[in-house]
């Protein structure tokens, strides 16, 4: 524990003072100085007034070089003149050349108090730790401070109970991220493309994700114990990835595959040289007790990305079950466009409407002969069919019915006979037997408009 330190301070970057007011004028004591200064800004308003930039901005160099040479260690060091990312003014110390820092190098030394969140910390370098790993700011009150360059005393302050002065320690960047691939070593799953750098260290822990990844679909985390050599896999899908057909085959595909008894090793590898950095022999992940079929819906999925492909479309996916009718509109529509019927049992209804005295006659004649029907049926519409946020277009349905019968023939033979021309009937179909099937195929296009 420790609640007030002293520590000396070694740099070789920029050392920010703190600074009060419009700007510490201190290097212009002396009389004849403070004269020229007014004298050089009365030259620079008379240049910019003329509109003679060369020699306002030749004037301004001078002034600059002017400045740098009264630091007390110069030539060695000199002045940084800056605004804070808070809008506050500052005056720096910086090396004039590059070797200057060698030759006589910036120390100090400050007396800081910590405040509680901090004390559970046993030492500084520990904070430090912490400050890093977590990417954290750690902020001090200041009690006073003293900086040398050399011999030379370059500032000095004290903290008095009004003055409310603050250290703030930032911690260094993580590394940037790297573009990599996970998969399975059998290659029958892959993320192609992440971008997975380190999002956290705590003592022997180091997690690394591709959290600073942009419109990722996927969020990917492993968190690796050095010391324990072991490593935690997590995969989720978040809302840019929650709708997408494919992105839900990608996540559930893998949990499909991490609940076999045997399976291939996963590998995370760094593209930039196609090397392996990470192999999992026996990897789990996201402990989930989800129920259900999962190759079952992984099959649905699947038949859904093969109509996209095909259209051209993309469905929207919402965080529920699928419906009967979705389930049934999906079969239909995929082997449609294979070219295929879908076979059903037929169970239920099914009405249509004949507008022709021949066809009407041609369906009585096939009743009378067999009550039980088997026969195929062309229809021809424009019926939209919407279906997860696509509009579709059936511009016709060819049905093949098998054991199916007329509903009520009696009532409906009465009915043909009243018709007129150009009324038309519409016929009701029900199962004959419990082999009673109807096979499906559509002729479908997106709906533009």
């Amino acid at each position: 524990m420790f609640g007030k330190i002293k520590t000396k301070i070694k740099s070789r970057i920029k050392n920010s003072v703190i600074q009060k007011g419009m700007g510490n004028l201190s290097i212009f004591k002396s009389k004849n100085i403070t004269i020229n200064q007014m004298q050089v800004m009365d030259q620079m308003q008379q240049y910019l007034h003329k509109g003679d930039i060369e020699n306002a901005a030749l004037l301004l160099k001078q002034m600059e070089d002017f400045v740098h040479s009264q630091h007390p260690c110069a030539p060695f060091w000199k002045y940084e003149f800056g605004i804070d990312e808070n809008g506050k003014s500052y005056i720096g110390h910086v090396p004039a050349f590059a070797d200057a820092a060698k030759k006589m190098p910036l120390t100090g030394m400050m007396k800081v108090i910590i405040p509680p969140k901090y004390q559970k910390f046993t030492n500084m370098e520990s904070l430090l730790n912490f400050s890093y790993g977590t990417q954290q700011e750690i902020e001090f009150d200041l009690a006073s401070l003293k900086t040398w360059i050399g011999e030379t005393l370059i500032d000095e302050f004290v903290a008095t109970e009004n003055s409310n002065s603050k250290i703030i320690i930032k911690p260094s960047k993580f590394p940037p991220p790297l573009p990599m691939k996970l998969y399975l070593k059998d290659n029958s799953w892959s993320i192609d493309y992440l971008l997975i750098g380190v999002k956290q260290m705590l003592g022997s822990t180091i997690t690394l994700s591709n959290h600073q990844q942009e419109g990722a679909p996927l969020e990917v985390e492993f968190i690796m114990d050095l010391k324990l050599s072991t490593a935690t896999f997590n995969i989720s899908i978040n809302d840019v990835g929650s709708n997408s057909v494919k992105n839900i085959i990608t996540f559930l595909e893998i949990i499909d595959k991490s609940k076999k008894k045997k399976k291939p090793k996963l590998a995370l590898k760094l593209l930039d040289n196609d090397r392996d950095i990470f192999i999992g022999p026996n990897w789990n992940f996201n402990d989930t007790d989800e129920e259900g079929n999962l190759e079952e819906l992984i099959k649905v999925l699947k038949k859904m990305l093969y109509i996209e492909e095909e259209l051209g479309i993309e469905f929207v996916i919402s965080n529920r079950a699928f419906t009967q009718w979705e389930l049934y509109n999906i079969d239909v529509i995929y082997h449609s466009i294979k070219g295929e019927y879908f076979k059903i049992d037929f169970k239920g209804s099914y009405s249509f409407i004949l507008d022709n005295q021949s066809e009407i006659k041609k369906l009585f004649r096939l009743h009378d002969k067999n009550k039980c029907l088997s026969f195929p049926l062309s229809l021809h519409s424009n019926l939209p069919l919407e279906l997860f946020g696509i509009k579709l277009n059936v511009l016709t349905n060819d049905v093949t019915f098998e054991n199916v019968k007329l509903d009520r023939p009696d009532r409906l033979r009465s009915k043909s006979k009243l018709l007129d021309e150009g009324e038309t009937l519409t016929v009701k179909l029900v199962p004959c037997n419990d082999k009673s099937y109807l096979s499906m195929r559509l002729g479908i296009e997106q709906d533009l408009l």
